[in-house]
This record gives structure tokens, sequence and C-alpha cells, in this order.
């Protein structure tokens, strides 16, 4: 069977099956002695791997010891998670170049002359791939993949005709991935920008204490408090069913550049956990309260899409109900003003929280309804981006799926 190498065919036939050690020149886990600073290297942990999809903080940048350069990744490197219940494998692309992985995170490199680095990654995406990896796993606590059992795996080689399909598909979903987060980080210099133009953050102001700060003639015409142009969410599941089956979210299952949630999970209301009791409704704008990062640059915010509606999130945030453009207000909240208050009112030493009689009284950026729609209409194009790429990666993982359903109906 001739394979794919960067879409091109091989002339060197291979079986239908070979175990992955034959197939890799190199296979890796991160570095465990690092330390997080602002000119570092990007980091990707396990919690921002997702079945097919990477998402990473570019605010989390590590300094590791001194490695040998093999150790940072390159495209289309193949990551596995090590541990967890849910085994997942992706493609890393030039976005993800040069970064360095957590432990838990396992680096295939393989041999390009053998196999399809993408294949591989979808192909353990699949259900069929992910039986594999979960039955190599061990641990009654804590799942772990070993070494091991992870390079004797069997890998099924598909047509050439199909790996073209979903290198094709895959580089789409890249493209598309890539101008979502080029367009995010436009709009968001682009409206930082505005709003301190506006509210003349220079030479002669920016070292003056917040409050004061806030009290000039110039901030006060950008700045309003948060209670005058948001409501805040009453946390209640009283209505919710035992045998229903509900949608929920969590802090870590945000994507930090495109303040939307990366994934949802689902349980029955009576195994929800305690804390996950925050009704959702599209558009609301998600602001932890609760935690060690309040007021930082990595203070979780999340917009509520459209197929979260009716879900739940946990009680940690407060949501809040802004009547339009709300894509803007959560990007403001990032702003360095606004963070800088958030800390100012985080109460508590390891875990902080903010209460809702001191939000309400946040200062935040309010720009005319003009630029507030203009910079909002832009981050929505991003999330259509990103919503293509999403659904490119579903053809491809289904696509995969077919064709290894198909060989198991042959026998």
């Amino acid at each position: 069977m001739n394979i794919s190498k960067g879409g091109h065919e091989l002339t060197q036939p291979l079986p239908k099956k070979l175990p992955l050690s034959d197939l890799i020149n190199d296979v890796f886990d991160g570095p465990r002695r690092i330390h997080f600073i602002q000119d570092g290297v990007p980091y990707i942990r396990l919690g921002d791997l997702d079945a097919g999809e990477i998402y990473f903080d570019p605010n989390q940048k590590i300094a590791p010891a001194d490695l040998d350069q093999h150790f940072y990744l390159r495209p289309e490197d193949v990551l596995v998670t090590k541990t967890g219940d849910e085994p997942r494998a992706m493609i890393t692309s030039s976005e993800t170049e040069n970064a360095l992985t957590a432990p838990a995170i396992y680096c295939l490199r393989v041999n390009k002359d053998l196999i399809s680095p993408t294949w591989l990654a979808y192909y353990l995406n699949t259900s069929f791939g992910q039986r594999l990896l979960s039955a190599k796993s061990s641990g009654s606590v804590l799942r772990r993949l070993n070494l091991r059992e992870l390079r004797a795996l069997p890998i099924v080689f598909p047509p050439l005709s199909l790996v073209t399909e979903i290198e094709t598909l895959e580089r789409q979903a890249q493209e598309h991935t890539l101008a979502a987060h080029d367009i995010w980080t436009a709009t968001q210099k682009g409206m930082y920008s505005e709003i301190d133009e506006r509210s003349v953050i220079k030479q002669n102001t920016v070292n003056l204490p917040l409050n004061k700060f806030l009290d000039t003639p110039s901030a006060l015409k950008v700045y309003r408090s948060l209670g005058e142009v948001a409501q805040i969410a009453i946390s209640s599941r009283k209505l919710l069913k035992p045998d229903q089956i509900v949608k929920y979210v969590q802090v870590s299952d945000i994507d930090p550049r495109s303040f939307l949630f990366r994934r949802q999970r689902k349980a029955l209301a009576k195994d929800l956990p305690s804390r996950i009791r925050l009704p959702l409704q599209s558009f609301q704008v998600l602001l932890l309260a609760l935690g060690s990062n309040l007021g930082t640059t990595t203070h979780p915010v999340a917009v509520v899409d459209a197929q979260l509606e009716g879900g739940f999130a946990s009680n940690a945030f407060l949501a809040l109900e802004f009547a339009e453009t709300q894509i803007y207000f959560a990007i403001s909240l990032k702003h360095p003003i606004v963070l800088e208050q958030l800390h100012q009112m985080a109460v508590g030493a390891t875990v902080s929280t903010i209460r809702r009689k001191d939000i309400v009284n946040l200062k935040i950026p309010v720009l005319s309804n003009v630029w507030r729609q203009d910079f909002n209409d832009r981050a929505l194009l991003a999330w259509e981006r990103r919503l293509l790429a999403l659904a490119l990666r579903r053809q491809a993982i289904e696509k995969a799926e077919s064709f290894l359903q198909q060989m198991m109906d042959r026998g």
C-alpha cells in the first residue's frame, strides 16, 4: 500500500498495520524544572489540548533549564496526552513552533517518509484510536500511558486519497485558526489603543495612582461603573431534574485567546459537581470571581456562545449581562486598568474573592456605540473563522472514522 508524505505518493509499499515504534524517529515529554517568565517560550499544558486542537495562553511562558534544541516543538509534531481518562492527540502547526510541553504530554516526531503525521494524529483521535490508547493506559485513580505501551500501538494505514483529503482539511483548519488568532490580537490591540488614547494614558498620567487617574476629566469620559451597564445573574439550579442531562463548563475550559469556551461537558443533573450552579444564557460575559489569579493577565473571562444556552457554569464565575456589544465588554474586562482594579478588589491571600457589592463599582471603558459595535463586529469575524476551523476538523475526523469502520466491517 502506498502512503503519503506531505500529500505526495511514495513508492515503498507497507503492510496495513505497523507498531508505532517503527514509524517514529523520536519521542519525549516536557521539562519538569520550569518557571514562568514574561519573555520565555510558549508553554502547552495538558488542559490546553483538546481532540485535534491546541489551545495555549500566550501569557503563560516559561524559562526551562538548558534543553537540547530537539525538545522544542516543530510543525507536524504529534502530541499525545500521557494521563487522563480521555486520551487526546493533535498535530502542531507553525503557531506552536519552538513551544515546550508539560511533562504530561508525549511528543512524537514521526518519520515522514513512512507515514503522514496528520493521519497519525487523526487516527489516534478516532473512537478506534481512543480505545487503543485507553486500553494501553493503566492505573485506578489516575490513568497513565507508559512509553512502552505507546510504542507498541498498532497504526493502520489508509489509502493515499484519504490521507490527502485529511491533510487538506487540516491545512485549511490551521489557516482559519491562525487567521482567527490574528484578528483577535489586532482587535484587542486596536481596542485598547483607542481606549487609552481617549482616556489620555500618556507619560503624564500613567504614573498617577489608579484612583486619581480614574478621576481625571479624560478618564471620566471613558470609564463608567459596571453597575451602570450590566446586571449580575443569580446562581441557582433548583429547576433541574435529577435525570436531566446538563451541559456545563469549568474555568479550565476557557480558550484564553478567544474569550470562548473551547469545550463543554455533559452530566446528569444529579452527578453535577456541587459548584456547577450558574445557569447560562447566550452572550452572558463570565468573569472569574474566585481564584489565585484575579486581576492578572491570566484572569479568566469568557462569553457564553449559543451552544451553551441552557447550560451551567461554576458559581466561581459572576455572570454579567450587557444589553449589547457583549464581546466588546468581555475584551474590555482584560484591559490593564480594569485588571488593576480587580486585583485591588480581590479579598483573601492565597485564594481571593471578588464580592458582588464591590464589582458593581468596577470602572470599565465604555467607548461610543459606533466604536463598540465596530470592535464587536471584528471579534465576531474571528469567531466565524474559529468555527470554520472546528467544522473542518470534524469533517476530517468523520472521514477517518468512516474508513476505520469499513475496515472493521470487512474484518
